[in-house]
């Protein structure tokens, strides 16, 4: 969608060939969404000793996402990992570096473990969160005033006047 609005294409514009055969095979593909299974149980079966969130994000020059999977162990020590849900947002047309993208991943991995922790209404052990970005993480690690504009910006939340630190006070940035 970002390609063909950086095409400036009208309505009735004819797609250029490149876009053409992208939209071809996304078309070609769709059917087979049909075959994707999901569980619904998402933790080991009997009695669980140990439940554990886990959060990742990553960018890249087109965009950025986050995932949280769900860590169970059972007393037998079988153990469980399963995917609880994922968020994808497209780049933004004016380009910016992929530190400031993983930022914006970290930031919605934080928004979205903050919104899922609560509403499995179970008692978590642990959180980690994981992003590959070192200058992230040190973003992260720092006072919020030492940060530069941008990073202040997109880790305050100004409807409630609190920052990435704040939501995730019992996890843990690897």
């Amino acid at each position: 969608m970002q390609q063909l609005w950086l095409q400036n294409l009208e309505w009735y514009d004819k797609l250029p060939e490149n876009l053409l055969n992208k939209w071809s095979n996304i078309c070609k593909k769709l059917p087979f969404i049909e075959q994707i299974k999901i569980l619904r149980l998402f933790k080991c079966t009997g009695k669980i000793f140990d439940i554990q969130l886990h959060g990742f994000s990553d960018a890249s020059k087109d965009g950025y996402g986050a995932c949280i999977y769900l860590r169970s162990v059972n007393t037998f020590g079988n153990i469980s990992v399963k995917l609880l849900c994922s968020k994808s947002q497209v780049a933004p047309v004016k380009q910016i570096s992929i530190t400031r993208l993983e930022l914006c991943g970290a930031l919605l991995m934080a928004r979205l473990m903050n919104f899922v922790n609560p509403a499995l209404k179970l008692t978590i052990n642990k959180i980690y969160l994981w992003t590959d970005s070192t200058v992230v993480l040190s973003w992260i690690s720092a006072l919020p005033t030492k940060w530069k504009t941008f990073v202040a910006n997109s880790f305050r939340n100004p409807r409630l006047n609190r920052d990435i630190q704040y939501f995730l006070f019992n996890g843990s940035w690897e």
